[in-house]
Order: C-alpha cells, then structure tokens, then sequence
C-alpha cells in the first residue's frame, strides 16, 4: 500500500469517527424530542446537506484528495448512517407503517434535494465555454 493510500485511510478514518461522535451528540441533542426514526432521519438529512456543502467546497478549492477523503467519505460517512436509518424504518413499520413510509420518503427525497441544496450553497465558476 503505498504512502497516500495510508494517509487516506488514516484521514477518512478519523473524518469518520469524528461523523460518528456527532451523530451520537446530535442523536442524544434529539433523545426524548422524537422517536428514533425521525431522529435519524434529521441526522441523515443534514448529513446530505453537509455533502453538497463539502462537495462544491472540494470541487473550488481543490484541496488536497486526503483532505477531501477525510470530509465527504470520513466525516459524511459517519455521521450518517443508512443501516440504522433502514433498522429503525423496518421496526416502526410494524406498529406505524404510513409513518414509517413518510419518514423514508422524507429521508430519501429530502436527502437528494438537500445534497442539490447544498451544491448550490457554494459557487462554482463556470466554464467559459457554457
């Protein structure tokens, strides 16, 4: 493996536990306010947000590709989290299931325009030839 590999590694390594210790911080913020799906749902959102904000930011400022690693696939990654997301949908749908239809429509389409959202916070240049 060589050199930038590792530092890629180590980089989304701890991007990702970084993700996750907010996640938790953020899911302990929203603990009592809702119910677990709705929670995670928040934190999956603003994490697609969070996305198209450091995508936009990476495509302009051109950081190094660690850097980028660290942020989209460490931090994003870790602070959302698709397989609790998808847990949670399947045990709420036992007892509530037009809730637990709602809040996977909300998580997967709010998720997308959030991600669009935040790739329009950040200006690109255009291309002289658009």
């Amino acid at each position: 493996m060589t050199m930038i590999r590792i530092r890629e590694l180590l980089a989304v390594g701890f991007g990702c536990a970084a993700g996750a210790v907010v996640r938790m911080l953020l899911g302990v913020w929203l603990d009592g306010a809702m119910i677990d799906a709705l929670a995670i749902c928040i934190v999956n959102l603003l994490g697609c947000l969070l996305m198209g904000v450091l995508t936009s930011l990476i495509e302009v400022r051109q950081p190094d590709v660690v850097w980028a690693k660290a942020m989209t696939t460490g931090l994003c990654g870790g602070l959302t989290t698709f397989s609790t997301f998808c847990g949670d949908a399947v045990q709420l749908f036992a007892t509530s299931p037009l809730l637990s239809l709602g809040i996977m429509f909300v998580s997967l389409a709010g998720g997308m325009a959030l991600y669009v959202a935040g790739r329009h916070m950040i200006r690109t240049p255009r291309r002289k030839d658009e």
